[in-house]
């Protein structure tokens, strides 16, 4: 249930991001580019201790994070929020090692900053896909509950 509970505040990371966004407007458009710099760098980061969790080699987890980051730069689309589902899938075959899932939750919740973010700016925000990303992101967790 702790675990539930951790990836329910991992997930808020995309609705804080999106309240940031409502009320700081003017410095969305500034802030842009960093925004999708800070999102390339969690995926990146989420990946590369994904992979270490899974006892990959360093070496090898380096290369598949910075070719992520770079795909994730020329390939926009990747970001996008229903890559949730994955999240959740990684937070939950994190969850039997506490010290990772930790690691990961933080950084679901602070790649959610920038993507709220970015989905706003984007004026392609709707709730009914913010919904739908939610339930993507739980349903690994639905094993859990059961």
């Amino acid at each position: 249930m702790l675990t539930f509970l951790a990836s329910l505040i991992a997930f808020s990371g995309l609705f804080a991001g999106i309240v940031l966004a409502y009320f700081t407007k003017e410095e969305q458009a500034p802030g842009k580019p960093y925004f999708k710099l800070m999102r390339n760098i969690l995926l990146t980061l989420i990946l590369l201790f994904f992979l270490l969790f899974l006892d990959w080699n360093v070496v090898i987890s380096a290369v598949l994070s910075i070719a992520l980051f770079v795909s994730a730069s020329i390939f926009p689309k990747l970001a996008h929020p229903p890559l949730y589902f994955l999240l959740g899938a990684v937070l939950f075959l994190t969850s039997s090692n506490y010290a990772f899932f930790l690691v990961e939750a933080v950084l679901v919740f602070l790649y959610g900053l920038p993507m709220g973010s970015l989905w706003i700016s984007s004026r392609k925000f709707r709730w009914d896909l913010s919904i739908v990303s939610a339930f993507t992101f739980f349903i690994p967790f639905l094993r859990l509950l059961l």
